[in-house]
C-alpha cells in the first residue's frame, strides 16, 4: 500500500520534466546557423529613366496657371527692366499693376459727413522687399494708365506698355545703392498734384498706376515689392481741408488701399519649348512619371533615392532665371492620386517633400534627395511613381526652371529625368 502511494508522484514528476522539455525556449539564442541569418546584406543600384515628363499648364496655355501674379498667398508684385537683346537672368520685361481702392466724396468729421474744400497733398508709398543690388542708380518710376486701360482684371502686357509709351508718369525716384528693403514714398503737392485725378466732388473715382522699373545705362535688372497678399501693399494717401462749423477749416488724411493688383510680363515662355517647365507666372508645375520594378515596391528596401535633374538653356536665354538675392527652390511632393493636371498633391503635416535650391543663370545638374518621397511608392497601398515639380514660392518671384524632358533628350539635347536608387534585396534566411 505504501508502495503504490509513492508511483503517483514520480509519474507526475516525469510528466511535468516531459512538457517543460518540449516547451520552446522564446528568450534563448536561435539555434544557429539553422535559425539565423544567412550571409550578408546586399546592395545593388539601378537607374529609371522617366516613363512621362508633362508640364501643365503647357506652354500654349499662357493666361492660365495654378498661382496668378499677385494672388498667392505671400505673392509679392514683381517688375524687371530688361532691354530689347540684353540677356538676362530676371527673364523678360515685367510691370506691376495696382488699382487702389476708391475715393469718396463724403469724408465724415465726427460722424457728421463734410465738404471738401482743398487737397493740400497726396503720397503713394510702396515697400520694396528685395532688389539687384549689383546694378547701381536704378529709378523706381510710377505711371498711371488711362481710364480706358484700367487695372481690372485681364490687363495685359501690350495694354500697360501703352501707359508708359504715352508718357503719363506720375513720379520717379532713384533708389539708394545701399538699399536692400524699405519703403518707397512718392508726394505730390503743388502743381504735381495735376498728375493725380482730381478729388470727386460728388460719387467716388479710382486711381490706377502702373508701377515700372529702369536702370541707368541699359542694364537689366529688377524688385520686388509689397501686395494685397503680403507684407505692406502700396497705399494712396490724400490729405485735404474739410469744412467744419464753427471750427472752420479742419485738416484729415484719407488713406486708399489696393483694391487689385498683378503684373505682367512679356513673352512668359520663349516659343513652343519642348523643356519641362517649372516656375514663372502664372506658376508651371511638373509631373514625372516612373515605372518602379516590382521588387522594388513588394520585397526591397530602398536606402537612398536620387533624383537627376538637367537644364535646359534656350536660345538666348538661360535654364534657370530669377532675382539673384532671393531665395527660391524646386519643391517636389508626392501625390495622393495621379489624374493628371488637377492630381492632389500629399501636403499633410506628416507629408515628406523634397527641395533643390535655384540659382539663377545656373547650368549645373540637380541631384535631389528624394528617399522619403520614393518610398510611400512601395507596398500594396503605395502612392503613384510620379513627382510634382513646383516652385517655392510659386508665382511670387522672376524664378523659373526649364529642365530635360523626354522630347529635349529625343532630340539629341539635354536629358530627360533620371531616378537612381540604391536599395537591399530581401535578406536571405536558411531553413528551418
Amino acid at each position: 500500500m505504501k508502495r503504490g502511494r509513492c508511483l503517483v508522484p514520480l509519474a507526475a514528476l516525469a510528466l511535468a520534466l516531459g512538457v517543460a522539455g518540449c516547451q520552446e525556449k522564446l528568450t534563448a539564442p536561435a539555434d544557429c546557423p539553422t535559425l539565423c541569418p544567412g550571409g550578408q546584406a546586399q546592395l545593388a543600384e539601378t537607374t529609371l529613366v522617366v516613363r512621362q515628363d508633362s508640364t501643365f499648364p503647357s506652354s500654349a496655355e499662357q493666361g492660365t496657371g495654378y498661382v496668378l501674379p499677385g494672388i498667392g498667398a505671400n505673392s509679392s508684385l514683381w517688375m524687371a527692366s530688361v532691354p530689347a537683346g540684353v540677356p538676362s537672368v530676371l527673364g523678360t520685361q515685367t510691370y506691376a499693376i495696382v488699382r487702389f481702392v476708391q475715393r469718396d466724396a463724403e469724408v465724415k468729421v465726427k460722424d457728421t459727413v463734410r465738404t471738401v474744400t482743398a487737397v493740400d497733398s497726396a503720397a503713394i508709398q510702396v515697400l520694396v522687399q528685395a532688389r539687384d543690388t549689383t546694378v547701381k542708380s536704378v529709378r523706381l518710376q510710377l505711371y498711371r494708365l488711362a481710364p480706358a486701360a484700367d487695372a481690372v482684371p485681364g490687363i495685359d502686357y501690350p495694354r500697360a506698355q501703352q501707359a508708359l509709351d504715352a508718357g503719363a508718369l506720375l513720379a520717379e525716384t532713384t533708389l539708394p545703392d545701399t538699399l536692400r528693403s524699405g519703403v518707397v514714398s512718392f508726394k505730390f503737392t503743388g502743381a504735381d498734384l495735376a498728375k493725380l485725378p482730381p478729388f470727386p466732388t460728388t460719387g467716388v473715382d479710382t486711381l490706377a498706376v502702373v508701377l515700372a522699373v529702369q536702370s541707368a545705362g541699359g542694364e537689366a535688372t529688377g524688385l520686388r515689392i509689397g501686395s494685397s497678399t503680403s507684407t505692406a501693399p502700396p497705399t494712396f494717401t490724400t490729405w485735404l481741408r474739410v469744412a467744419v462749423a464753427d471750427t472752420g477749416l479742419q485738416k484729415q488724411s484719407i488713406v486708399r488701399t489696393t483694391a487689385y493688383n498683378t503684373f505682367v510680363g512679356r513673352e512668359p515662355l520663349p516659343a513652343a519649348t519642348s523643356a519641362v517647365v517649372v516656375g514663372d507666372a502664372p506658376s508651371r508645375r511638373a509631373l514625372l512619371r516612373f515605372d518602379l520594378p516590382p521588387m522594388l515596391r513588394d520585397t526591397a528596401s530602398i536606402v537612398r533615392a536620387t533624383l537627376e535633374l538637367t537644364p535646359v538653356t534656350p536660345p538666348g536665354g538661360f535654364a534657370i532665371t530669377g532675382l539673384p538675392s532671393d531665395t527660391t527652390a524646386l519643391l517636389l511632393r508626392d501625390l495622393i492620386v495621379d489624374i493628371g493636371a488637377k492630381s492632389p498633391r500629399y501636403e499633410s503635416d506628416q507629408a515628406p517633400f523634397a527641395t533643390a535650391p535655384l540659382a539663377p543663370g545656373s547650368t549645373a545638374p540637380l541631384a535631389v534627395d528624394v528617399t522619403r518621397l520614393v518610398r510611400l511608392w512601395q507596398g500594396t497601398n503605395g502612392r503613384p511613381a510620379t513627382l510634382s515639380l513646383s516652385a517655392l514660392p510659386e508665382a511670387a518671384s522672376f524664378a523659373r526652371a526649364l529642365l530635360g524632358s523626354s522630347e529635349t533628350e529625343a532630340a539629341g539635347g539635354a536629358p530627360a529625368a533620371r531616378l537612381r536608387i540604391t536599395y537591399a534585396r530581401s535578406f536571405p534566411f536558411e531553413a528551418p
